[in-house]
């Protein structure tokens, strides 16, 4: 299953690439629509635990979404001051992607114990491993379009990487001194 939605973003990958991040809303909307569907599979559940699970996991998705949406607004801020970028900025942006990231690791730790108490320990990490993976192809395709902050002595190669231009400078004598192009 977790293929199949790798499959997707791959897919789609062009279109979230969309510098003002509508088409990753777009997609983001559509994924939601096909998640739980996504989840039930990989879970590979019974009936039963099927319908313990559900009303478990439409909680949590309800909740981890509501995070998810704060964490793009904060990706839309850093997007949108990045050039203008001073350390006060850089410093609360980081606390709040902190504390996004803390929010996130405690909701999937509490329904954690929630799935585990009402099927099992195994099912448990089952749904944290197959709701990271997902949160992990989204991240994909989100950080596609998120510059590194740049330091002072940084240059943006053709190939979008913030690298230090002395790395650049060191790696063209090394190509040029090294490699020679075929006649």
């Amino acid at each position: 299953m977790i293929k199949r939605l790798l499959i997707t973003l791959l897919l789609v990958g062009n279109v979230a690439a969309a510098p003002d991040f509508e088409a990753f809303e777009q997609f983001r909307d559509q994924l939601r629509a096909k998640k739980e569907g996504i989840m039930l599979d990989s879970m590979q559940l019974t009936a039963a635990d099927q319908e313990k699970f559900t009303p478990i996991y439409r909680e949590y998705n309800t909740k981890i979404m509501a995070i998810r949406d704060q964490r793009l607004e904060l990706v839309k801020e850093f997007s949108s001051k990045y050039s203008e970028m001073d350390d006060k900025r850089a410093a609360a942006l980081s606390k709040d992607l902190f504390k996004l990231m803390r929010n996130r690791n405690k909701l999937r730790e509490d329904y954690h114990k929630k799935v585990s108490k009402a099927l099992s320990p195994v099912h448990a990490i089952r749904f944290v491993q197959v709701d990271s993976q997902m949160d992990t192809l989204l991240n994909v395709i989100r950080v596609r379009n998120i510059p590194l902050m740049k330091t002072p002595d940084e240059v943006t190669t053709d190939f979008g990487i913030s690298v230090s231009a002395g790395v650049i400078d060191d790696a063209d004598k090394k190509i040029n001194n090294n490699m020679a192009l075929p006649e």
